[in-house]
């Protein structure tokens, strides 16, 4: 504020010699004199100011030249005085950061404060700077749920005007909800909305199964999936707001209030489809739109339809073909007349594209992502398809693309803008199967390594039957190609449960996949294996007659074809996987091996209801000799519920020992549905139903042994438990078999699997 006032009252100074010395108006100065400086140098004052000796000068100039010094900052005084023929520059310096630290911050990292303090090293100090960068500081803690931070900033000197700006944080607990309230919801109960938000009251599980905690992301979670809840159900104009109450720090709690103005439900009428391209068939579009008359709206369904329309007048070759929705409601309200309008937009190309946001990640990385590039033609669809390539690399938290208008009216230039996130992880696990017993894990995992989109892992596995040790890299792109390329180097050790013999196996696994289509891939594959395996006395003869030392030179294809709508937990879609593997070039084991498996989704009355089917087949061939005990088939425990791993199929009854089978088929069917209770415990239930058979053994059995070949169909029913804990997943299954052969199978009604990473 002395600045300032300074400031007016010599500009006013300067105007009244303006106004009555003309000849004041521009003189040469034989000097430019600069007192009280210190740390910052006379000549740079000098060049702040402007004011350089034996020059013309007005007062306008000397005017300008003032507020040039008080505009930088530096200085907490600023005076200009005429003397003689000499300017006069007096000074007083603001001190000067010397270093900017924390303490007390865990939650918050030191650059992400940083960033949004806005003062660097070497900046000066300004009182007024710190006191807005330790308000800064509490919104951002703010933002993370953590209300009662306090935060003090102490400066430290150093001499000479330097000092230490030191942030002193005393974070706090996380600032809980004590209340979700809900106003006007009349046709949803608030216990249905507190399944559908992410927010959880402040509870008996609070904090250990999912967020209960206040933050802005979480409230506008929250009101997101509240519009998408009513949206599906029909309630198109839906609007919500939310209010915070009052923050109280006796028990650092909030409550929070919805209101909800709902709007009316709307169902479908009549469904019309013009198309403007003539080789676009009405009924063809009609068929491929998940919503019939009398069905209530949901604009999912609508959004999904339209996507698929889209692909589909892609295919079709009309680049620039769109589909969009009409609607029209009927006087009497409720019901909305829908019209699927199909045509040609107006032609337009991508001038150029520009990328923000990754501080770690390469601009190559994400390019090849892309599903278009410059010159091409701009599509709402290829958009889209490139935000969701980017999100699933795992690299970024937020994905946005915009467009704007380019040079010209048919060009625009494409903005991305994505937000990283850490993609490196040390992991310590525990596992934990019928299947497996109890296993530790130790991984180091880095998906993003060198910001080159690379792979790199380190595993270490040691379990009550079996110990790995393996290393895995990935390029991603390959000799500069759409092609990726991986090695797995792994060593392993352990007597499988299905039988007594051991095996002790070294790989090296390089591999390259190639993208077919945008669902579609293709890996080829070759796999070094050299197994020494040995038995017990109480093993099977046949498993005794195997050859103890084994080398395995395999060329292995797979095709992949993937169009689920998620991959974590699908609702709509498809997985198809196809494997071919041919051992024999090299090393004293022939056999070709393929395996075949597909899997398809779908709702059933709700979103919330899925259904899923499965059928899995494979087949052993031996070129020369016969199989081996590692290479067979074997069924049961998760992959046939109501059976112990390896319990059907061939079996040495001699011994009581698993043989496996050259064949093996498998067919699966279950439904998983949400089991009513609160949102926070993360569980669901399934019923599902299973059958299979593994059959054919090229081994000849010796006489005096008594091996059971029966192939006849196994088949079990069940019920499943999924409940996704913060320390990993946890499966429940409890199955009843249905056909087995008693006295040879093994049963095995209840089985549990639990993985954690801490």
């Amino acid at each position: 504020m002395k600045n300032v006032v300074k400031l007016i009252l010599f500009s006013a100074c300067l105007c009244v010699n303006l106004s009555f010395k003309p000849a004041f108006s521009a003189k040469n100065y034989d000097q430019i004199e600069v007192n009280g400086s210190s740390r910052i140098s006379p000549e740079t004052i000098r060049s702040i100011s402007g004011l350089f000796k034996n020059q013309e000068i007005s007062s306008v100039e000397i005017n300008q030249g003032l507020k040039n010094l008080v505009g930088s900052g530096l200085f907490s005084e600023v005076e200009i005085k005429i003397k003689g023929n000499s300017l006069l520059i007096i000074v007083l310096e603001n001190p000067q950061i010397n270093i900017i630290a924390f303490e007390g911050n865990k939650i918050i990292e030191d650059s992400d404060i940083l960033a949004v303090i806005g003062l660097k090293e070497r900046d000066p100090l300004d009182e007024n700077k710190v006191k807005t960068s330790i308000v800064a500081i509490k919104e951002l803690y703010r933002k993370k749920a953590y209300l009662s931070t306090q935060v003090s900033a102490q400066k430290i000197s150093r001499g000479e005007g330097i000092f230490d700006l030191v942030y002193e944080i005393e974070e706090g607990a996380l600032s809980e909800i004590e209340n979700i309230l809900f106003i006007g919801n009349n046709s949803f109960s608030n216990r249905e909305l507190l399944k559908v938000i992410p927010s959880r009251q402040k509870g008996i599980f609070s904090g250990l199964f999912s967020s209960d905690d206040f933050g802005e992301e979480v409230l506008s979670r929250d009101r997101d999936a509240i519009i998408k809840f009513y949206k599906s159900s029909g309630f198109k104009d839906v609007s919500v707001a939310f209010s915070k109450g009052l923050y109280s720090q006796a028990t650092n709690d909030f409550a929070i209030t919805y209101s909800i103005v709902e709007g009316n439900q709307y169902s479908i009428g009549n469904i019309v489809v013009k198309s403007e391209i003539p080789t676009i068939s009405d009924n063809r579009i009609k068929d491929m739109f998940l919503l019939k008359p009398g069905d209530i709206l949901n604009e999912s369904f609508i959004v999904d339809s339209l996507s698929n329309i889209n692909s589909y007048i892609k295919n079709q070759g009309h680049k620039f073909g769109q589909a969009y929705i009409d609607s029209s409601e009927r006087e009497l309200g409720s019901i909305l007349d829908l019209e699927i309008m199909i045509n040609e937009r107006d032609k337009k190309f991508v001038e150029r594209i520009e990328i923000n946001g990754n501080l770690s990640t390469t601009d190559r990385v994400l390019r090849r992502e892309f599903t278009f590039s410059e010159l091409d033609p701009l599509v709402p669809a290829e958009i889209y398809k490139t935000r969701e390539n980017l999100l699933a690399l795992g690299f970024f938290r937020q994905v946005d693309i915009l467009s704007k208008v380019g040079s010209q009216a048919n060009k625009e230039v494409v903005v991305v803008n994505v937000e990283e996130k850490p993609t490196g992880s040390l992991t310590l696990g525990l596992s934990y199967s019928t299947d497996n017993d109890v296993g530790g894990q130790v991984s180091l995992n880095e998906r993003n390594f060198l910001g080159l989109g690379q792979r790199l892992q380190f595993v270490v596995k040691n379990g009550s039957v079996a110990q790995e040790y393996s290393f895995g890299f990935m390029e991603p792109e390959f000799l500069g190609r759409d092609v990726s390329a991986s090695i797995d180097v792994s060593y392993n050790e352990g007597t499988p449960k299905q039988n007594t013999s051991v095996t002790k196996n070294t790989s090296v696994s390089p591999s390259l996949t190639f993208q077919i289509t945008e669902a579609s891939r293709m890996t080829l594959g070759y796999d070094f294996i050299d197994t020494v395996a040995s038995t017990s006395t109480n093993s099977s003869v046949i498993l005794k007659n195997e050859p103890s030392n084994r080398t395995s030179s395999i060329i292995a294809v797979n095709l992949n074809i993937d169009k689920r709508d998620s991959i974590i937990k699908p609702k709509r879609g498809y997985i198809v996987s196809l494997t071919s593997k041919f051992a024999g070039l090299g090393g004293n084991r022939e056999y070709s091996k393929s395996t075949g498996k597909g899997r398809i989704y779908f709702p059933l009355i709700t979103d919330s209801i899925v259904v899923s089917s499965e059928i899995e087949a494979g087949t052993l061939s031996m070129n020369n000799g016969t199989s081996t005990a590692s290479e067979r088939f074997y069924l049961g425990g998760r992959t046939l519920r109501g059976f112990q791993y390896g319990g059907v199929g061939p079996r040495d009854l001699t011994v009581n020992e698993s043989l496996g089978g050259t064949n093996y088929t498998v067919g699966r069917a279950e439904v998983s549905f949400p089991l009513g209770l609160p949102k926070e415990l993360n569980m669901y239930g399934g019923i599902f139903g299973e059958l299979g058979k593994v059959w054919g053994l090229d081994a000849s059995v010796p006489s005096g042994t008594n091996v059971n070949l029966d192939d006849s169909i196994r088949s079990s029913v069940g019920v499943s438990l999924y409940w996704s804990t913060p320390i990993g997943p946890l499966q429940f299954n409890w199955a009843y078999p249905q056909d087995y052969v008693s006295g040879v199978d093994k049963l095995e009604r209840f089985s549990l699997n639990l993985s954690t990473m801490f």
